[in-house]
């Protein structure tokens, strides 16, 4: 897929989360559904910002062999089905 075709693409650009909270401000005429959108476009952008430099991190300290890997632990909730914990280590 090409970068243009990739909707979070849009969503990592700080222009893009003011028009899309500017657009549900138009469209529901309440400023809190706008700034809410805004805040939630923004989030979402930050995380996966957030995971993709911890990858590219990860993926730098194993070609410069400072890590071996990079291990996926999942841990069942006792209390909460069917609710899981993921860890992620670097080892």
């Amino acid at each position: 897929m090409n970068a243009s075709g990739n909707w979070l693409r849009y969503l990592s650009n700080t222009l893009t989360d003011g028009a899309l909270g500017a657009a549900a401000r138009l469209l529901t005429g309440s400023n809190f559904v706008g700034a809410a959108v805004t805040v939630l476009t923004w989030g979402a952008a930050d995380l996966m910002a957030r995971q993709q430099a911890w990858w590219n991190d990860s993926a730098m300290m194993i070609l410069r062999g400072q890590i071996r890997g990079v291990k996926l632990t999942i841990t069942p909730s006792g209390k909460d089905y069917p609710k899981v914990y993921r860890t992620l280590t670097r080892y």
